[in-house]
């Protein structure tokens, strides 16, 4: 979160919280309002990169792109026809001429991109006076939608905050209820400041003395927040019930409030307020091992039973792996994605059903339900359909239709309680998953000094996923989500002494023992044997210890990694009886040469 030039490491303390008891409608509107300027913006943001590219790009630009489309497109038929080979045939198939094109497309793509670069800088510099002029017209009228906007200053503000001017373009989103209020506090505010004075814009009171430990670790109190002013001037307060359950540092001052409401189980709420700290000292844990390294492949491999979604190896030379058991996280995803798909096939079944009563009953249906039902088969959203079910009971019954009501209400009600299911089963698997990489990020701090970890786009990874892969019980994208690769790598890295990224290309394919070149199906092999060294080795294990002696040349430690000896199990998820080049059984961690 950026507040200035100046700012220091900051932290976000989150307390649970309920709705505020006074100012709560205020902070309804506020959250609509916000959600109505965010794409306002993401309107006029989309306005500013379309008149960019109309002014910085010229006819050449636009028949180079094109070709290096038709390229693309060209290459990607090419890679798919190849590995329906391979699948087909179980073993590489790929001609040398067909090498030779993909490498030929590849440095024509380089010529293309590298030509295109230049001349769009020589363009940006021709154009210079237009794009300033164009910069100034978004300015002027965001300072018009602000002014229209009825937000109060933080509101507005963390909304610009959220538009990124560059990366993908940003997105319209729907209204879900969901939304923050916002209150910057210039300058920060120390703890004391906000305990023995009374502040203008967020105050806080110290939880009252409790019988029990609960009690008291429960630190319920209250907070009082601005979220709005009147047409006088004078200042509207949220009074917000919280847990204050752990304080932050004294030296610490608060930098931003949010008041956040989230919908969770489908149809049900919940409040929490933020406080974003910043401390000049760091938030630097006082646990933190001050010596040793280890090397932390991430990624997703099915086992038996389990998930694999990381292998470690230690320059002490003990090495293990953490695991998502199925009985208790990837079954309730599975659980949840299941119960997704009977909604869905419900939802279908009460759409078509109330669109052929429609059509079977014209003369009684009146206007106002034809009109909010139109398209109605086109429809995908369980909302709308239940917005119209709502709508329909409230204000407008009529003879003739209360069998179909009741149809669509039953559906409703059942609708929901299968959302409010699916999403606290999801909900159990979430949690359960966040406390072991939780644990597992505080063991590899206190044991180790520097984490070594790959350095590698994992969105990408799942851009684009392969035709076999479809199912979404058994493809990579399905077990991506479970996995959450890139939230491990967060945590892992975030409250580290060192930090070592190390470029992620041929880890696996990277013999740990003697360092050379062996090119395999990562995909298809769990164990492999170096064919120069002949050392059999596991090779997320294998790209662990190439992680572990890459980021030791990184920081100026040449040691050698241990090698990662010893049998391939932990918490139960183990291969057994695995043998040279044994295949598995799953997608497994793809992450091949052509997925990096």
């Amino acid at each position: 979160m950026p507040f200035g030039h100046d700012a220091g490491p900051t932290k976000v303390f989150s307390y649970l919280a309920r709705a505020p008891k006074t100012g709560l409608e205020t902070v309804r509107e506020q959250m609509l309002l916000g959600h109505k300027y965010k794409n306002a913006l993401v309107e006029l943001e989309l306005k500013r990169r379309a008149r960019y590219a109309e002014i910085t790009t010229t006819p050449e630009m636009v028949t180079l792109e094109a070709e290096a489309t038709s390229i693309l497109e060209a290459m990607a038929a090419l890679r798919n026809e190849i590995s329906a080979r391979n699948r087909e045939a179980k073993r590489k198939l790929g001609t040398a001429e067909e090498r030779k094109m993909l490498a030929a497309w590849r440095v024509r793509l380089a010529e293309i991109r590298g030509q295109v670069k230049a001349m769009r800088r020589e363009r940006r510099e021709q154009v210079k006076a237009e794009l300033e002029t164009m910069e100034l017209e978004i300015r002027n009228e965001l300072k018009l939608r602000r002014a229209a906007s009825g937000l109060y200053w933080g509101n507005y503000l963390q909304v610009e905050q959220s538009i990124e001017h560059s990366g993908p373009p940003p997105r319209f989103q729907r209204w879900t209820g969901e939304g923050k209020v916002a209150l910057q506090i210039q300058g920060g505010m120390s703890m004391d400041e906000m305990y023995f004075s009374s502040g203008t814009l967020f105050d806080l009171d110290l939880p009252e003395p409790a019988a029990s430990k609960r009690q008291q670790k429960l630190g319920r109190t209250m907070a009082y927040m601005r979220v709005a002013s009147d047409d006088a001037g004078k200042p509207i307060w949220a009074e917000i019930p919280i847990q204050f359950d752990r304080r932050p540092p004294a030296d610490a001052r608060i930098k931003w409030v949010f008041l956040v409401r989230r919908r969770v189980h489908g149809t049900e709420e919940r409040w929490f307020l933020q406080l974003v700290v910043e401390r000049n000292a760091g938030w630097e844990e006082q646990d933190c091992a001050t010596t040793g390294a280890v090397g932390v492949d991430v990624g997703w491999r099915r086992g038996d039973d389990c998930l694999r979604v990381a292998a470690w190896v230690g320059d002490d030379g003990v090495h293990g792996e953490l695991i998502l058991e199925d009985r208790l996280i990837v079954e309730k995803w599975k659980m949840a994605e299941i119960i997704q798909g009977e909604r869905a096939l419900e939802f279908n079944t009460a759409r078509d059903g109330l669109a052929d009563w429609l059509s079977l009953n014209a003369e009684i249906v009146p206007d106002w339900l034809r009109e909010r039902s139109e398209n109605l088969r086109q429809w995908r959203s369980k909302d709308r359909l239940g917005r119209l079910v709502r709508y329909w009971a409230d204000h407008h019954q009529f003879d003739g239709g209360a069998k179909m009501l009741t149809l669509l209400e039953d559906w409703r009600s059942q609708d929901r309680r299968d959302l409010h299911f699916q999403a606290s089963t999801r909900e159990q698997a979430v949690l359960e998953r966040l406390d072991r990489y939780r644990k597992f990020a505080t063991l590899l701090r206190r044991r180790y000094g520097t984490i070594c970890v790959e350095d590698w786009n994992i969105r990408e990874t799942i851009a684009r996923p392969k035709p076999e892969e479809a199912d979404s019980d058994k493809g990579t994208r399905f077990y991506h989500r479970i996995a959450a690769p890139g939230l491990l790598r967060q945590l892992v890295t975030a409250k580290a002494r060192e930090v070592q990224r190390v470029k992620a290309a041929m880890t696996t394919q990277t013999c740990a023992e003697c360092h050379a070149t062996d090119r395999f199906d990562a995909a298809e092999h769990l164990v492999r044997t170096c064919a120069t060294c002949g050392f059999r080795e596991d090779q997320d294990y294998r790209a662990a210890r190439n992680l572990l002696r890459l980021g030791r040349e990184q920081s100026g430690d040449g040691r050698i990694a241990p090698s990662a000896r010893g049998p391939i199990e932990s918490n139960g998820c183990r291969q057994d009886g695995a043998t040279d080049d044994v295949p598995i059984s799953a997608s497994g961690d793809d992450r091949s040469e052509q997925a990096r």
